[in-house]
């Protein structure tokens, strides 16, 4: 059995451990820093968790090194598999039954980092990544869609079962669940909790500005990072997600109750977001300066926005440029070409077309999937590992304009 890179035979030496003393997971390893062993931290270690749990549960709670050595190579292709089911559930959310199907095919089929990551052996976290963001995602925009629709408020939590609350409540925890094993596995992984967050601000101020309710955001905004915060605890203590992830708990309420005191003291709409803004400000001011060492390691993971020209890994070079013979990086358009080919035209395509269409009707879930993709596209510019995320917004939007020439077409 043959493994692909280094970081999926550290993986392995983990799980080999695991499954072999599941679920304890002891931080000494003696084959580090030979010889008196190493402590190593596992501040994220649902992939591992999960792995060894699949392989525990086939091994009948004894696994032999040859069941490990079996099922790991096949974890990654597997979990690539699963992520077309949120792909296409997305499409059809937000546009029809074809646009989803022919997302769904063309994430299965894209070459690039999500097909190279998700190889037989490629037994690494990324992959998991982009499986448990999609169906976060899959479930968010179902939770926002349902909610929207049945005007959901705060006065409905008395008699949850008879009222529309209950479908995107369960569907705003779900998406919080996996949200949760999301920041579990990866340590970037606040990158979505910023996108999400920053979404529920800017559709707090459209709402406020047209004075429509805002309770809608502000119940599925706590249904999914409470919850996230809870799987997140169970499985990791680290200290800069957990406080990052309170904030976001917070962060709807706050922008709720100023909506409502904004409402009910008559003031312009127009100043709702400069308040939320300004407030914002403050508690930054007034959170840098009690707590720094909490704040600092938040602004680190914004890096990945970064174009580093002079990286060293080839993962974190800049989606736009070539590495020459020499060494020397150029810019070009060949690495995205390869990864995506004429389904890049279409995703661009497509997402102008969206950005058209809102500026004529603004649609909730809509607005969430342009500030989604928008995002994930600055961070795979500015890192090519990226690419893995931002696959499936592009397959997203080629469906989406596929489907809407067919309906041009007459043919749908």
């Amino acid at each position: 059995v043959k493994f692909t890179g280094v970081d999926a035979y550290w993986h392995i030496r983990i799980v080999d451990t695991l499954a072999h003393n599941f679920p304890h997971l002891s931080n000494l390893d003696p084959y580090m820093r030979y010889p008196g062993g190493g402590v190593t931290s596992f501040h994220f270690p649902f992939f591992d968790y999960l792995l060894a749990g699949v392989i525990w549960v086939i091994g009948l709670g004894s696994p032999t090194q040859h069941t490990v050595d079996t099922i790991a190579p096949y974890f990654p292709p597997v979990m690539a598999a699963l992520a077309i089911i949120p792909v296409y559930f997305v499409g059809k959310t937000l546009f029809s039954r074809w646009a989803g199907v022919f997302a769904a095919g063309l994430v299965a089929i894209l070459p690039g980092e999500f097909l190279g990551r998700s190889i037989l052996g490629f037994t690494d976290h990324h992959v998991a990544e982009t499986l448990f963001s999609t169906t976060a995602v899959m479930f968010l925009v179902l939770a926002l869609k349902n909610a929207k629709r049945e005007q959901i408020t705060w006065s409905q939590l008395r008699h949850p079962g008879s009222s529309g609350l209950t479908k995107p409540m369960v569907y705003g925890v779900c998406g919080g669940v996996f949200l949760g094993v999301y920041l579990a596995s990866w340590m970037g992984a606040l990158l979505f909790v910023m996108i999400i967050a920053g979404f529920l601000l800017v559709q707090f101020c459209v709402e406020h500005v047209r004075k429509t309710p805002t309770d809608y955001l502000c119940l599925v905004g706590v249904a999914t990072f409470l919850p996230a915060l809870v799987v997140f605890l169970v499985f990791s203590q680290e200290r800069n997600t957990s406080a990052v992830l309170s904030i976001a708990v917070v962060l709807p309420v706050a922008a709720f109750a100023i909506s409502r005191l904004m409402a009910i003291g008559r003031l312009k709409t127009v100043y709702y977001p400069v308040v939320v803004v300004g407030l914002g400000l403050a508690a930054y001011g007034i959170l840098r300066a009690a707590w720094p060492s909490l704040v600092d390691p938040m602004w680190d993971n914004l890096e990945i926005f970064e174009w580093n020209k002079g990286a060293t890994v080839s993962e974190m070079v800049p989606s736009l440029y070539l590495r020459s013979a020499e060494g020397v990086l150029k810019f070009s358009l060949g690495p995205l070409w390869q990864v995506y080919g004429f389904s890049l035209l279409f995703g661009i395509a497509g997402l102008c077309m969206l950005v058209y269409g809102m500026v004529k009707r603004w649609e909730t879930e809509k607005a969430f999937l342009v500030i989604w993709t928008l995002v994930i596209l600055l961070a795979a510019l500015g890192q090519r590992r990226f690419n893995y995320y931002l696959v499936v917004n592009v397959a997203l939007l080629s469906g989406y304009l596929c489907w809407e020439i067919l309906r041009f077409a007459g043919l749908r």
